[in-house]
Parts: structure tokens; sequence; C-alpha cells
């Protein structure tokens, strides 16, 4: 299952917001089990994100995309309705 989302800035805080608030309360808690990320600086309350799911989060590697494989596959898929050059910020949250 893909939950995706938007946000506008890459601050933690926003991150945590869009998980708990709008995404988290569509899954059941006992189906998430891992978390696989990258190192932005969006991923800087993991613990939080943790300890609200009961369960771990595993950073990848810097330019190591192969330790993301689902997350690149899925990047791939969404550029099928997103391509490149697309303006997130006109996109509706209801079409995501």
């Amino acid at each position: 299952m893909l939950v995706a989302g938007k946000f506008v800035d890459k601050k933690s805080e926003t991150f945590m917001h869009l998980l708990y608030e709008f995404r988290f309360e569509q899954i059941n808690p006992k189906h998430i089990k891992t978390f696989t990320v990258d190192n932005g600086s969006e991923f800087a309350q993991f613990k939080d994100l943790e300890k609200a799911t009961a369960s771990l989060v595993y950073f990848a590697g810097p330019y190591s995309p192969w330790q993301r494989g689902l997350n690149e596959n899925t990047n791939g898929l969404l550029r099928r309705y997103f391509p490149k050059g697309c303006n997130f910020h006109e996109i509706s949250d209801s079409l995501i």
C-alpha cells in the first residue's frame, strides 16, 4: 500500500504532522513494521515516529538507491502521473 502526501517544506515538524494527522489514521498500526528513509532533515524526529508506530526506522546510506529499492520503484511509478518539471503547488491535495 502506498500512502502519499505533499508538504511545502523539509521541516521535520511538518513531516510528522502530515503523518500523524492525515495518513496514519487510515492504517492499522499492526500493519506498520519498518520505514526505510534517506538522510533528509524531515526525518530528524525518527525516534518519535518509532514510538508512535511501534516500528523501526532504517536509514539508507547516502548515494545508495539500491538500499531503497521499493522507494525508487515507487518514485518511477509516481512519475507516470507527475512527470519531471511538474509543479506540485498546482496539484490539489484531493488528487494525491
